[in-house]
This record gives C-alpha cells, structure tokens and sequence, in this order.
C-alpha cells in the first residue's frame, strides 16, 4: 500500500474512532439523563421510530434489531412496561401477535434523551444521493468484515 493510501486508510479509522467514541459518550449521558440501559435505550427509541411511522413494533422484530434474544427481550419489555414508557397491544392484523408502542412518557423521555445535535437524519440528508450511497456500500461491507471476525 502506497504512503498516501495508508494515510487515508488511517484518517478513515480516525474518523470511525471519533464517531464510535462520540456513539459511546452520547449513550453514557442519555443513561445519566434518562436511567435507561443501551438495551432499553435503543429498545425505546426503536419503538418511538416505528409509533412515528404509524407503526407498532413486535417483541420479535425489536429483538432482532436490537440484537437480543427473544427471552432477553420479554425482560426488557417487562422493564419499560413497568416505569410506563411502553404499552403492549394485540395487533389489528394478527389477534395472536403484540405490538409495542410508546406511551407519551415513552415519547417525552426518548426526545429529552436525543437532545440536540443528534439528528442524524437531517445531516444524512444534506448528502447528496451519491454520497449516501456510497456511504451505504462502506457501512455495509465495514459491517460484514467486522461480522466475519467476531465468528
């Protein structure tokens, strides 16, 4: 690999170091704010995604975004229950599934704990579409290689 290649190579790690550091100190503060674990963070916000959307979201679908398992997830769901952050319902379209959905405590605490500058959405849409796309592909074979290693 040539000089300015590896230099590149190196201020990408740089930058990926500084955003997965800024990742970290964001979720230690919304913690602090919010005593909310990662797991029920991410759960939280997941859920108040999905209800903005005019969606529900069901235990198995959270489970699988969030990366837990589906006894893991009964634990967590169980937990935001009980400080009523969410609710769970029957779904319209299945009567044997349910869907979660945010309480408006739910929703308060998710948008007190994003806080400002943690729009991600409105900096990735002031990329244009080649931009996204190439940041998709990056993310995407970034992800992989990282996945292949974890094994």
């Amino acid at each position: 690999m040539t000089s300015a290649l590896q230099h590149s190579a190196d201020d990408l790690v740089d930058a990926l170091t500084e955003l997965w550091n800024a990742e970290v100190q964001r979720r230690r503060e919304i913690a602090e704010r919010t005593g909310l674990s990662a797991n029920d963070e991410q759960a939280l916000e997941r859920i108040v995604d999905a209800s903005r959307a005019g969606d529900g979201v069901s235990p198995k679908a959270l489970a699988a975004a969030i990366g837990i398992t589906s006894a893991s997830i009964t634990v967590l769901i169980d937990r935001l229950e009980r400080r009523g952050l969410v609710t769970r319902s029957v779904s319209p379209s299945d009567r044997r599934a349910l869907l979660l959905r945010p309480t408006p405590e739910g929703l308060t605490l998710i948008e007190s704990a994003r806080g400002p500058g943690t729009d991600f959405v409105a900096v990735l849409e002031r990329m244009d579409a080649a931009e996204r796309e190439s940041g998709i592909r990056f993310l995407h074979r970034l992800s992989r290689a990282i996945g292949h290693r974890a094994r």
